[in-house]
Formats: structure tokens, C-alpha cells, sequence
């Protein structure tokens, strides 16, 4: 079974997707036919987002008469494309056709139903638009533009103290939205007590951290909260990374430093509006909220950066923060 919702980022389109089926999921019961989409002009329904990984995914419907599930696979003899308007360079997706465990081809969803999920290697160009089209064989299209987000790199401040605590400030130019994600990952060396040992990367998460500023949005790390909590997390798993079992003081044992660093995630103007207050009824009626052509769905745009730095080598910030050096 194969699901397509693996990328962190994905969950929170399908909570909204959810949303809208629990909302018109009633008026689906009964003997009533619903045929909502029988006088409009849309040939397909499209769900994904173009981002600046190498690899692309998109769902899509062909829009019926009346609501209805695949419970088996059912061929779709469509061509999707993606042009660069500034490059004109044209990508040709193919379709994800597993072989499933009943024999068959297609790719099969968590709720035991099938779709067709299109995917691109290729990875965009930031500020470019992208038109992605769906054709039919027989004439019949549906199609949506995007634009990749820039994100600039980020300023870098000073540690600077607040209530004898230590931060450090990351600016981003030109975002002045909450980012959809943040997350900072501090990449930890070895001990001197057990060269051998490469401790990981211990990620700490700052979604929904930040404020708007005249340089753009900034983000205060807590220098030494996130190092306790690193700190916490190497105790708690410490018989992964050394021969030892535990360690004796989770605040006292040698932790060294590699180097930090932040990394962010914008959605494209429109689809910041998904992490706003949601209106079932209105997200739940045909085309609401939509920007595909000649269908329904949404397509959205992601743009991501990150910086890497080090800290400040002085020892007396480094202990005060929490590492050992």
C-alpha cells in the first residue's frame, strides 16, 4: 500500500482535504445522486505542489457526473505537463503504476482506494511560473499556474542576552507571512571521551515561531533551551551513540558543537490562506477555493532555504549556552 503523503509538509493539505469530505460526506448518504459538477466546464480535479525538491507529485481526478470511490484501478488516458513561462522548457510527468499485492497496477490510498498520481524529476526554478496541464486524448484539459517563492538568504545577529538567557536572531528578506515551516537542526562532534562516536543531528522545531519585521521575518533561537533539550534527548538515547549506558548528569556531560542551522518553508501567496481560519461550508462547495482552469483542486508552490553557521567559538558563550566546547 502506498501512500503519497510523506513529505512533512503534505499532512496539512490532506487535514484541510479531510475537512472538506467530512463536511459534504452527509449529503452523500441515502439513495439521493449528487451531480454537482454536470453543467460546469471542468474536466479534471488537481491536488499537489511544485516545491524546489528534485522530485514533483500531483493527483489527478477525472471529474464524473455523480461522487463516487475507486475501488479498483481504472485507467486514465491523460498527458501532464509542466512549462516554464519565462524558459518555455516543457517537463512530461509520468504515472505512478506500482505493482500491487492483488496483481494490478495503480496506486492505492490509506483509505483502501485507488488514484492516479503523476510525477516529474525535475527541480524548479525559484521565482519561475509553472502552467501544469492535464489533456485529455480527447481534447478536454484542466490546468493551473504557479510561482516558486524566493527566499532570500537570512541575516545572521549577534548572540545577544535577554533575562540572562542567550539568543540569536535569524531574519529572512522578504517574507513578512508565517512561514509554513521552521525548523533548526543542531549538528553535534564527537567526544572526547569517545572520538569514534558521531552523535546526529538533533532537530528542533520552531514552526509557527517569529514575528514580521522592516527586514522581514525574524526568528529569536533560544540558544540555551534548545541546547537542554538537545541535551535531554542525547541522555534519553544515549546507549545509541556509546558504549555506555546513560549518563551520570544529563547538564554535565560533554556535548560539543558543530554547527547550527535554520531552515524555512513559504507557500506561494495563495496557499498561505490554508493556515488561516477554514470555513468547511465554503471550502466544501464545487470549486471553492480553487485556482485550476477548466477543473477543480488546488496546486500550490513551495520555496525553501537554509543557512548553516557556527557559534561563536568564545568558550565562556559556548559553556553558558550548554556545550562543552
Amino acid at each position: 500500500m502506498i501512500s503519497i503523503q510523506s513529505a512533512k509538509y503534505e499532512s496539512r493539505f490532506a487535514v484541510v482535504l479531510l475537512m472538506v469530505l467530512v463536511a459534504i460526506g452527509p449529503a452523500c448518504q441515502g439513495d439521493t445522486i449528487i451531480t454537482p459538477f454536470s453543467d460546469r466546464d471542468a474536466h479534471f480535479t488537481l491536488f499537489g505542489f511544485i516545491s524546489t525538491a528534485d522530485t514533483q507529485r500531483v493527483r489527478v481526478i477525472p471529474v464524473r457526473t455523480q461522487l463516487d470511490r475507486e475501488m479498483e484501478p481504472v485507467p486514465l488516458d491523460v498527458t501532464v505537463t509542466t512549462t516554464g513561462k519565462s524558459s518555455g522548457l516543457v517537463e512530461e510527468w509520468g504515472e505512478l503504476r506500482p505493482l500491487l499485492s492483488s496483481g494490478e497496477r495503480g496506486v492505492m490510498f490509506d483509505d483502501s482506494t485507488f488514484g492516479h498520481v503523476f510525477q516529474a524529476i525535475f527541480t524548479p526554478v525559484i521565482g519561475e511560473t509553472y502552467v501544469l496541464e492535464v489533456a485529455g486524448r480527447d481534447g478536454r484539459s484542466s490546468s493551473a499556474s504557479v510561482s516558486i517563492p524566493v527566499v532570500e538568504a537570512p541575516v545572521i545577529s549577534d548572540v545577544w542576552e535577554r533575562n540572562d538567557s542567550l539568543f540569536q536572531s535569524v531574519t529572512w528578506p522578504g517574507v513578512d507571512q508565517p512561514p509554513f515551516d521552521i525548523e533548526m537542526v543542531y549538528r553535534l562532534g564527537s567526544s572526547l571521551f569517545f572520538p569514534e562516536i558521531q552523535l546526529p543531528a538533533i532537530p528542533v522545531d520552531y514552526n509557527g515561531k517569529g514575528f514580521p519585521t522592516p527586514g522581514g521575518w525574524q526568528v529569536d533561537i533560544d540558544l540555551q533551551s534548545d541546547v537542554a533539550f538537545v541535551r535531554q534527548f542525547v541522555a534519553d538515547n544515549f546507549s545509541d551513540y556509546s558504549p555506555l549506558p546513560s549518563v551520570e548528569d544529563v547538564d554535565t556531560y560533554e556535548l560539543v558543537s558543530m554547527d547550527v542551522r535554520m531552515r524555512i518553508i513559504v507557500m506561494d501567496s495563495l496557499s498561505q490562506q490554508f493556515s488561516g481560519d477554514v470555513s468547511i461550508a465554503a471550502l466544501s462547495q464545487p470549486g471553492a477555493f480553487s485556482n485550476v482552469e477548466n477543473g477543480f483542486g488546488f496546486l500550490a508552490a513551495v520555496g525553501t532555504n537554509s543557512r548553516l553557521w557556527e557559534l561563536p567559538p568564545d568558550p565562556e558563550i559556548r559553556e553558558r549556552i550548554g556545550f562543552t566546547r
